[in-house]
């Protein structure tokens, strides 16, 4: 049972990173302009929180929070996604690289990361008792 629950989240989790890459290598002329302070950094913080949430749930060995691989993991999958992510902008028309961009990837995806894994726990503690 958990085993075909984790690979339910692998699978959303492939099909979501899909989507995020197939988003960020489109040309930036074609996506709606926001004319909001920093909404651009909200998007990204809220896309890798989703992001970070799934791969947690994709990685977890068990529901009990067995060990602090998954979140290691997580962060290591999510990291390098971001950051590959970032990168093969360069070669987007219209789309440019940013660090800003990256941190706040990176900081949605630790709050999504961190929120699902104390949900498991609180889950796994109140059961426990």
């Amino acid at each position: 049972m958990v085993k075909m629950k984790r690979m339910k989240y692998r699978l959303i989790t492939a099909i979501y990173s899909i989507i995020i890459l197939i988003i960020t290598s489109t040309p930036a002329n074609h996506i709606p302009r926001i004319q909001i302070l920093h909404f651009d950094k909200f998007v990204h913080f809220s896309i890798y929180f989703v992001f970070g949430f799934l791969l947690l749930m994709a990685v977890i060995e068990q529901w009990s929070p067995g060990g602090f691989a998954g979140i290691f993991i997580s962060l290591l999958i999510g990291t390098t996604f971001g950051a590959i992510d970032e990168f093969h902008q360069f070669w987007i028309v219209s789309r440019v690289p940013s660090f800003g961009d990256f941190f706040a990837d990176l900081g949605g995806l630790i709050v999504g990361i961190l929120l699902m894994f104390f949900m498991i726990l609180y889950r796994y503690v109140r059961v426990k008792l």
